[in-house]
């Protein structure tokens, strides 16, 4: 039995994905603009301003293979204590809407480029 790199069938290797990976900010742009065709107009004003306000300044620059489970976990936790407009704190509604999308941008991100994702 013969071994076979993982390069030569086909997977890549933790190098190749970093070469490969762009900064989070910058595949989150591409995202929006492939998948803005299909939403409608306030709905594209609603990710636009998560991208802007949430996601954009706590990852943008990260190569996005780089970001793990315990960074999206302590995201969310910095996330559920920023103040509200109605309460104390965001609510739970607004903190999964903004997770939903984090999710969505990594997930796609992790298929295009062949690493695990970290949600």
């Amino acid at each position: 039995v013969s071994a076979v790199a993982p390069a030569a069938i086909g997977a890549a290797t933790p190098a190749a994905v970093e070469r490969q990976t762009p900064a989070f900010a910058e595949f989150a742009e591409l995202w929006f603009l492939e998948m803005s065709p299909q939403w409608r107009r306030s709905h594209r004003t609603g990710v636009r301003e998560v991208l802007d306000k949430n996601l954009l300044p706590s990852f943008g620059a990260r190569p996005i293979h780089q970001i793990t489970k315990a960074d999206v976990l302590a995201f969310r936790a910095d996330l559920a204590r920023q103040p509200g407009r109605k309460g104390p704190t965001l609510g739970a509604a607004r903190v999964n809407k903004v997770m939903c999308f984090l999710r969505q941008i990594l997930n796609e991100a992790a298929d295009r480029y062949e690493f695990t994702p970290a949600f």
